[in-house]
C-alpha cells in the first residue's frame, strides 16, 4: 500500500520536520529556534543549512530534496521574518 506519509522535509507554521535522511544534524525545530539558514556546498552536494540558536544545524543535500535551493532559502527566509 502506498502511504502519502512519505517526506524528506516537511515545513509548517511552527517549524520543520526531516525524516528517512541521515547525517543531517538536527532532525526538527521551530522557526523561532532557527537562527538564520543559507546555502552551502560541502564536497560537491549544495546543501541548505539551518543554524540554531542552541548551536545545533540542520544540513539537507539539495537534490535529496529536488528543489532549486534558492527558492528554498526564499520561502524558509519569509517563514522566519
Amino acid at each position: 500500500v502506498f502511504s502519502k506519509r512519505f517526506y524528506v522535509l516537511r515545513i509548517d507554521d511552527i517549524g520543520y520536520r526531516t525524516r528517512f535522511v541521515g547525517g543531517v544534524g538536527a532532525r526538527q525545530a521551530r522557526w523561532a529556534d532557527v537562527l538564520d539558514l543559507g546555502v552551502l556546498t560541502i564536497g560537491e552536494d549544495r546543501c541548505v543549512q539551518f543554524r540554531l540558536r542552541d548551536g545545533r544545524r540542520t544540513t539537507i543535500a539539495v537534490d535529496v530534496l529536488q528543489t532549486d535551493p534558492e527558492e528554498l532559502v526564499q520561502e524558509f527566509g519569509r517563514r522566519l521574518a
